[in-house]
């Protein structure tokens, strides 16, 4: 008799060993994704984000040079506005922003030619307008040009993500932010290790499987018991992230429990089976 780390390693030792040569599979990067684990490292292709990004809606300008300050007025500083950029849309009117000029400029957009900083919509005033309604020009308090500096209110780019960066590594488990992660990086599909196949057998002229009637007849007795462990086994190789088969129950006939453990072999990775335990005879 085995101790059960011992049998323990028996299995895992065997189920290794019969690994098949197909053992990984490519997977898409999608929500069926998660729990299962990477057969090769993943590294990321492109940087993220592309370009330089606004953090927040307001006005892409070109900061002043180290040291300099800009022309103020009693209205402030003020930016005439010559195009905008919006987070998913093609830029309107993307020429190169000067000095002394702005781009509207939303949240997550990229920053137009000329542009290396961000001053947020809530800094600003007096917004002028022409006939058709466009922004023409805007202030900002002396105090809030003083502070404008490249990078402010920019996300670099490749902030998050270089090329190259490891993005998960072999023998990973992926959990939801994993596949978040690999989303972001545009990556499209990964290998992963294929899943183990996993068959349950109960066996045992007393033992009832259960249908989806519930209870049924379980070797002809009105005695027979509902079978647990089968339905409790295949729900943990499914938590532990192996594809559940059910064999369901063979009755204690030699022949036929021979017949369905040879079947299973061919189906199964590994293969649990219950019932059988005493040291009493058969009928068959």
């Amino acid at each position: 008799m085995l101790e059960p780390d011992a049998a323990l390693n028996l299995v895992l030792e065997a189920a290794q060993a019969a690994r098949r040569a197909d053992n990984t599979e490519t997977v898409a990067v999608d929500h069926s994704l998660a729990g299962r684990v990477l057969a090769d490292d993943v590294c990321a292709l492109s940087e993220f984000p592309p370009s330089p990004v606004s953090m927040m809606d307001g006005y892409a300008v070109r900061a002043p040079p180290e040291g300099a300050r800009m022309a103020s007025s009693d209205e402030g500083v003020i930016f005439r506005v010559v195009s905008s950029s919006r987070a998913g849309a093609a830029a309107a009117g993307a020429r190169t922003v000067e000095a002394g000029e702005a781009a509207y400029i939303t949240t997550g957009a990229p920053l137009p030619p000329g542009c290396d900083a961000v001053v947020r919509i809530e800094d600003t005033l007096g917004h002028k307008t022409d006939a058709a309604g466009l922004e023409t020009c805007f202030s900002v308090p002396a105090a809030v040009a003083a502070s404008i500096r490249p990078g402010l209110a920019v996300r670099p780019a490749g902030c998050d993500i270089q090329v190259g960066d490891l993005l998960a590594a072999a023998g990973t488990p992926l959990r939801p932010e994993d596949v978040g992660s690999l989303a972001m990086a545009e990556i499209p599909s990964v290998a992963v290790t294929r899943r183990p196949v996993v068959g349950v057998l109960s066996t045992g002229d007393e033992v009832a499987a259960r249908g989806a009637g519930g209870r049924e007849a379980g070797g002809g007795s009105a005695t027979a018991i509902g079978d647990a462990n089968r339905p409790m086994l295949l729900a943990a190789a499914r938590a532990a992230g192996a594809v559940a088969l059910d064999l369901g129950v063979v009755a204690d006939s030699r022949p036929e429990v021979k017949a369905a453990l040879a079947a299973a072999a061919r189906r199964c990775d590994v293969l649990v089976s219950t019932g059988g335990v005493s040291m009493g005879t058969t009928t068959s």
